[in-house]
């Protein structure tokens, strides 16, 4: 009898004028609002540093999808729960936000306090996003696997480091976010353009001396 109404609870509609709801919509659909919105900087910061982010999201989330496949995981099967709903992924659904949120983080606060500039807003509302979603996951039973979620935090994790520490390799580290060097020797550039002043040399006097003192 429990069961059957729990799964019930899982199997309803959401419905946007409850507040419950609402963070279960945003939990379930994570993966894409912490995309859009990491895109979306290069509107707002009128650069290429969004769709470079999302660009080697995308390509790790297919090289992800691919790990799934070569190891043999088992294909997710709709069981008509919220949790099969929203499928991003043939393979390891129930992990795409982990990987998404762990992918995001570290790429952005590599560069973020590598640069000595950090952005705590930022930082604290990806992780406080990111818990809550587990949260939400875990209550509505679709993390069954503590182990595969982990993985895919790593995984991402792991991804992003190696992106982020490529590109600083590379000398491409302008593309990153908080990782232009404008910020962090913005007082060393400014200060070797401004206008120097130092103390001259002991004066010298050049004395002409005529006949009869004239």
């Amino acid at each position: 009898m429990k069961h059957n109404q729990r799964g019930g609870e899982q199997n309803s509609p959401l419905k946007f004028y409850q507040p419950l709801n609402m963070l279960v919509f945003l939990s379930f659909y994570s993966p894409v609002v912490v995309a859009f919105a990491i895109t979306s900087l290069s509107f707002v910061l009128q650069n290429a540093k969004g769709f470079i982010y999302f660009g080697y999201l995308l390509g790790s989330l297919v090289l992800r999808n691919y790990a799934y496949m070569v190891g043999g995981a088992d294909p997710i099967e709709n069981d008509g729960s919220i949790c099969t709903s929203i499928q991003y992924s043939k393979y390891g659904n129930s992990g795409v936000s982990a990987f998404v949120f762990a992918f995001t983080i570290v790429y952005m606060a590599i560069p973020m306090f590598a640069s000595k500039n950090p952005n705590f807003p930022i930082f604290i509302a990806l992780l406080v996003y990111f818990m809550s979603d587990m949260g939400i996951k875990s209550f509505k039973g679709c993390i069954k696997d503590n182990v595969d979620a982990l993985l895919n935090v790593l995984a991402g994790a792991t991804a992003a480091s190696m992106i982020v520490g490529s590109m600083y390799a590379g000398g491409s580290s302008d593309f990153l976010f908080f990782g232009d060097s404008s910020s962090s020797s913005s007082s060393s550039s400014s200060s070797s353009s401004n206008p120097k002043c130092s103390m001259p040399d002991s004066p010298t006097f050049k004395c002409s001396v005529y006949k009869n003192g004239e």
